[in-house]
C-alpha cells in the first residue's frame, strides 16, 4: 500500500521503493534516491493510515476506539497536568474519547519530530477546541507556531495528523480514503 500510495506522488514504480527503519523505529527510503514526500505511518485494528507531505515533516496515528484501555493509569504518565485536569472533568464516555484525542494527537507529533514515544510526551499539552488545536512545549525546543494539527473522528477510530512548517505556511490537512483493492486496479 505504502510503495502505491508513494507512486502518486513520483513517477517510480511501486516494487521500486526500498525503506530502512532509524533508530526510533522510523521508516525511510533507501531508494530510488528522488524527491519523495515526507510520509508517516500508523495502524490499529481495521485501519492503516499514511500521511505525506511534499515539504514538511509530518506524523500520523490513528486508535481503535474499542480498544481496551484504562485511561486513567495510562492519562497520568502521558498527559500533561493540564490534560489530567481537562480529563477529570469529563464523564467516561467523554473522556475516553478526549483521552485517545490527545494520544494520537501526542504521537503523531512524536513521529514528526522523529522520536516517537521514546520522547516523553507529557512534556507538551494540547488544547482542543472545535476550529483549532494548540500545543505547548515544557523543556522541549520546539515552537508552537510552527506546527499545525488535523484530528479526525470516524464511527470505530481517531486520527490524528500533525505537520511542521514555518509559522507563514497555509498548511491544510485533508483526509483521503481508499481501499487496498483500488490501489492495486490503479498500479
Amino acid at each position: 500500500m505504502l510503495r502505491s500510495l508513494l507512486s502518486h506522488y513520483a513517477n517510480v514504480p511501486p516494487p521500486a521503493w526500498t525503506f530502512e527503519v532509524d533508530g526510533f523505529g522510523k521508516p525511510r527510503i533507501t531508494e530510488p534516491s528522488c524527491l519523495a514526500p515526507e510520509f508517516s505511518l500508523s495502524h490499529t485494528h481495521g485501519l492503516v493510515c499514511c500521511a505525506f507531505s511534499r515539504q514538511y515533516a509530518i506524523g500520523v496515528d490513528v486508535e481503535s476506539l474499542d480498544r481496551p484501555l484504562d485511561v486513567s493509569s495510562v492519562a497520568q504518565r502521558y498527559c500533561s497536568p493540564f490534560e489530567q485536569r481537562d480529563l477529570e472533568g469529563l464523564s467516561d464516555l467523554d473522556r475516553r474519547a478526549r483521552f485517545l484525542s490527545y494520544w494520537t494527537l501526542k504521537e503523531s507529533l512524536a513521529k514528526a519530530i522523529g522520536c516517537g514515544l521514546s520522547m516523553d510526551v507529557s512534556r507538551f499539552s494540547f488544547q482542543i477546541h472545535a476550529k483549532r488545536i494548540q500545543v505547548a512545549f515544557d523543556q522541549i525546543a520546539e515552537e508552537p507556531a510552527t506546527w499545525s494539527f488535523g484530528l479526525f473522528q470516524r464511527v470505530s477510530h481517531t486520527i490524528a495528523v500533525s505537520v511542521r512548517a514555518p509559522a507563514i505556511a497555509d498548511v491544510q490537512i485533508r483526509l483521503r480514503e481508499t481501499t487496498l483493492a483500488s490501489l492495486q486496479c490503479r498500479n
